[in-house]
């Protein structure tokens, strides 16, 4: 490959009911891109995912559409193999098409920072269909709406696809080694998944007295699995995951993440809906952990992030000492607009419920994770009672982060994350949590935010 090239298109304030019709849409957009490719194009096809995604692809250049219909938004990535085609000019088809008030277009490939060597590709995993054929990636980067972006430098490329249900890659890269992401954004990374995944498991297994039975839920990388079968006491292992494509590609490439955690006599690995499987069991569990994808407003986790849920596990599929743990996403000290929905929700329905969060350095943030049981009060649980229990189990030798000393340091929140949350519990039915001290990126206000913080003046 001589020649590649790539662009990104915002589009803002789009003509939403544009977004009514996918087929007709699809149709429109292929027609309008074939006038510029050749018999080996593709249809551009959409799918009702949420966000609305799409790609064309032919030998000149290849599109991944990529629509947020709530935020009126659409981006494009345009990657373009042969200098007769005028990215200007698809961006203007583009425009038209989306009836979009504004739009931004930057191009990546114009310095050696983005751009090195003809073969060498740097991108947003999520952007692209396919890796173009060749096509050696140097730097992939990930970046939310707040104006954020993080850059991995990659190796080498270990697998990419997509499933029926996600986008996947596994990359080497130099700083973290091989790395997991799906659709685009960092799940776990060699060099620390162990913090992630000790923090996620440990605290559960070590304040259960004899913990029997544990069901996962989102087997993942099979780590989880491996934190949980180094307990003496533990001898069924139930792991449920809907992507199987994912779990075998997680076999292969990441070996030193699951550890044999797979194939281990004590567990049985199903490929369907956790929820589907609990409604349908009759068995009780000492442990379950919720270890899926983020999701709070949309998606197929959605329903496992209710108090409802809570409750029905609660009722229906814990035994009498029994917790419930879940991975509750990114803990943002200066952006804690829902940051407390898991803890609301289970405090809705169970008697304890403990939240503590760590840094993971390859996710760039604080992670937090959320603990709940009827007959057992985590937060009352000492750092000398965790050394003890590790020892007495014999389990040392494994945990390569998490003791004691480290499980009391998690549950330490600063004042502003302790007020938003006394702030969720206060307000248990309200949709979004949203305190004075608390405003989203998107919605922050020089004027307001120097307003409230008048009382950090200095009196003289």
């Amino acid at each position: 490959m001589s020649y590649c090239n790539t662009v990104y298109l915002d589009l803002e304030n789009l003509n939403t009911s544009r977004l009514s019709n996918l087929n007709g849409l699809s149709k429109q957009l292929t027609e309008s891109f074939n006038e510029f490719a050749d018999d080996t194009s593709n249809g551009f096809d959409l799918n009702s995912t949420k966000p609305i995604q799409g790609a064309f692809s032919c030998s000149k250049f290849e599109l991944g559409l990529q629509i947020w219909r709530n935020l009126k938004k659409a981006v494009v990535t345009i990657i373009t193999f042969d200098q007769s085609i005028d990215e200007s000019i698809i961006a203007e088809k583009l425009l038209v098409i989306f009836q979009a008030e504004s739009f931004c277009v930057t191009p990546i490939n114009q310095s050696k920072e983005h751009f090195l060597g003809e073969n060498q590709l740097s991108c947003n995993l999520s952007k692209i269909k396919n890796l173009p054929a060749n096509a050696k990636l140097d730097w992939v980067y990930e970046y939310d709406n707040a104006g954020e972006q993080h850059q991995y430098k990659v190796r080498d490329v270990l697998a990419f696809g997509e499933s029926k249900f996600q986008q996947y890659a596994v990359l080497d890269t130099y700083a973290f080694g091989k790395t997991l992401f799906l659709d685009g954004y960092v799940q776990s990374a060699q060099k620390d998944e162990h913090i992630y995944h000790e923090c996620l498991i440990q605290p559960a297994m070590l304040c259960h007295p004899e913990p029997k039975k544990v069901l996962v839920i989102g087997a993942g990388e099979g780590a989880t699995s491996r934190e949980i079968l180094y307990h003496p006491s533990v001898d069924r292992v139930v792991l449920i995951d809907l992507d199987e494509e994912l779990i075998n590609v997680c076999r292969k490439h990441l070996d030193t993440f699951h550890r044999g955690g797979f194939d281990h006599p004590k567990v049985e690995l199903l490929f369907q809906d956790g929820y589907e499987y609990l409604e349908n069991c009759d068995e009780k569990f000492d442990i379950i952990v919720i270890d899926v994808v983020d999701a709070i407003e949309e998606g197929p986790a959605q329903k496992l992030y209710t108090r409802e849920f809570y409750r029905f596990l609660k009722d229906k599929c814990l035994t009498e000492n029994g917790f419930v743990v879940v991975q509750s996403m990114e803990l943002n000290d200066v952006d804690l607009y829902d940051d407390w929905h898991v803890h609301r929700e289970m405090a809705q329905s169970f008697q304890h419920v403990c939240s503590y969060a760590t840094f993971v350095p390859s996710f760039w943030s604080k992670w937090r994770y959320t603990i709940a049981s009827e007959g057992i009060d985590v937060n009352r649980v000492s750092a000398k009672y965790i050394n003890e229990v590790i020892a007495e189990r014999n389990i040392a030798d494994h945990l390569n982060f998490f003791n004691g000393e480290v499980f009391s340091s998690l549950c330490a929140f600063g004042n502003q994350a302790k007020k938003t949350l006394q702030y969720a519990l206060d307000n248990p039915d309200k949709g979004q949590i949203e305190a004075d001290i608390s405003k989203h990126f998107q919605d922050w206000n020089l004027e307001d935010f120097v307003k409230y913080t008048k009382g950090k003046d200095l009196e003289f």
